[in-house]
């Protein structure tokens, strides 16, 4: 959770439970890490500003560093996709508002009724993805039978069980720099404003724990310069 780069970090808090239950409990005889040296108090000093030097040192500045910068750490391994999307915890119970006014309803989420057959179905595609079958989930019915509410909800279950990285692709009336999957894409792994090759070494440096090839890697990052090339020129549209 320390690591420098935040891609190096957990991602999501059912990560950092994955990889906590996974060290067990210690064993008799275990490393027990030091505590790091603790630092100097600072004694309150009075400088004379007319005093300083303009090329002295700055004040405040730290003669050496802290500490020493940390080795390789080990990959971060994604949790197993649970069997269910249902929580194995009782859910909490929520308090009333008494005495709150009526626009603290419209921030309240509507529980999701009479959509657990839909649920389930959609989880099972999403575990064979994991299992690295490609699968492709499309919601359709008539305007206003909750479609995008349905989503959400998958997604969200999704995301707080560790089960996979949310991402969404908007499509407007008007196509602009954030449409389309290269506008997704571009939004994840902030390569706006990048060329080719910059998207490819920062993708590159992403994905790969995910094993991608290069040709893959190649077509991906292609599909990001192409819609970012296709929306910058205003002139053209």
């Amino acid at each position: 959770m320390l690591a420098k780069s935040p891609h190096e970090r957990f991602q999501r808090a059912a990560d950092a439970a994955w990889a906590l239950a996974e060290l067990g409990e210690p064993t008799e005889g275990a490393t027990v890490l030091a505590s790091p040296p603790s630092m100097p108090v600072p004694v309150a000093t009075t400088i004379d500003l007319d005093s300083l030097d303009a090329d002295g040192p700055a004040v405040g500045r730290a003669a050496e560093p802290l500490a020493a910068e940390p080795g390789a750490l080990p990959p971060i391994v994604a949790p197993p996709v649970p069997a269910t999307w249902r929580p194995q915890l009782p859910p909490f119970p929520v308090p009333r508002l008494h005495g709150a006014g009526l626009s603290l309803w419209g921030l309240r989420a509507a529980p999701l009724t009479g959509r657990d057959a839909l649920l389930d179905a959609a989880w099972q595609v999403l575990i064979e993805a994991a299992r690295g079958v490609p699968r492709a989930l499309i919601l359709r019915g008539a305007p206003g039978v909750g479609k995008t509410r349905l989503a959400r909800e998958l997604t969200g279950r999704a995301l707080e069980r560790g089960a996979a990285t949310v991402l969404r692709a908007t499509h407007g009336p008007s196509p602009g720099a954030s449409d389309g999957l290269g506008g997704m894409l571009a939004r994840r792994f902030a390569t706006t404003g990048l060329a080719r090759a910059g998207v490819v070494a920062r993708m590159s440096a992403e994905l790969a724990p995910l094993g991608l090839g290069a040709l893959e890697m190649d077509a991906t990052a292609a599909l990001v310069v192409a819609d970012g090339a296709m929306v910058m020129r205003p002139t053209e549209r």
